[in-house]
Formats: C-alpha cells, structure tokens, sequence
C-alpha cells in the first residue's frame, strides 16, 4: 500500500492541487473532493468520477445532528460515501488509487472518514489524501502510517506558479 498525502495549512490549495495531480488520469482514481457552495454554508463531497454530490455538513440542520463549530454534521453523509466507495472499488478490475480530500479533526475523533480509511487499509488500497497540515503527524500515527510521502502544496513551486 503507497500513502500521498497532500498537506497545506486550510483554504492553501489541497484541494486544487488534488484535482491539478489527477487531471487527465480521473480512471486511475477514485474518492472524493470536500467542496463548498459558494458562502461556505454547505459542505459536500463529489466523486471525482461520476461528480455526484453527498452533503456532509450544513450550517442549517437538524439539532439532533452533532455539530463541528457551526456546521450540523449529516449523519448519513460519511455512510452513503463509504458505501458507495467499497461498491465501486469491489466493481472495479484495476487497482486504484483512492483520494480522499479533508482527512482531519473528524477522522482523528474516530469519525467522518474514519471508518471508510481503516477499511481501505485493511483492503491494502494505496491513498491519496488530503490533510491540513497541522494535523499530518497526528494522521500518519493514527493510521500506522509508514513511509508515506508528504506533498506540501506551499513548497512545489511548479504548481504554485502554474495556478497563480
């Protein structure tokens, strides 16, 4: 099993850069983008593949939902996305790469993607994630994570340029 992780401090480019280091090879891959709508009201995960979109928090909700600051965590989100992820990997002949975007304080508490990166190891499936980079050391010990490779999107150069 291979790890990326793709680090940068939060709104510093994981996101784009992701999508930048998977253009033109989306079948090699498959996972989620976290995006916003454009107030930051609602947060969502697309499949890179089918663009289908699962909300995941809310600044509106239920106050039955947990909540994270001022968003209501969906609490079906997480679970149609990890669903829907093991089905297409187990429907898929190739080894791909799972990118999994925002991988953080969720996690850490045993939540959000939590379940979904555990089972992906177990499946020897190799990662591409995105994580703030604050919380990289805490991931990589969480996850057992050895010699993975660390991106940090402040230091590369070639993007950073190429996106200014």
């Amino acid at each position: 099993m291979q790890v990326t992780i793709i680090s940068a401090e939060i709104n510093s480019g994981k996101t784009t850069y992701a999508k930048h280091l998977i253009e033109g090879h989306e079948m090699e891959y498959l996972g989620f983008l976290s995006l916003s709508d454009s107030l930051k009201k609602e947060f969502y995960l697309q499949d890179i593949n089918d663009r289908k979109k699962i909300l995941i928090m809310s600044e509106s909700g239920n106050d039955a939902y947990e909540k994270l600051g001022r968003f209501y965590l969906d609490p079906n989100g997480f679970d149609i996305a990890f669903n829907s992820l093991i089905e297409e990997i187990n429907n898929s002949s190739d080894n791909k790469t799972v990118l999994i975007d925002e991988v953080g304080r969720l996690e850490l508490r045993g939540k959000g993607f939590n379940a979904l990166i555990n089972k992906l190891i177990e499946m020897d499936i190799d990662l591409l994630l995105c994580v703030r980079k604050s919380f990289v050391r805490e991931v990589i010990e969480k996850y057992g994570f050895t010699n993975c490779k660390v991106i940090n999107v402040e230091y590369d150069e070639s993007f950073r340029k190429s996106n200014a």
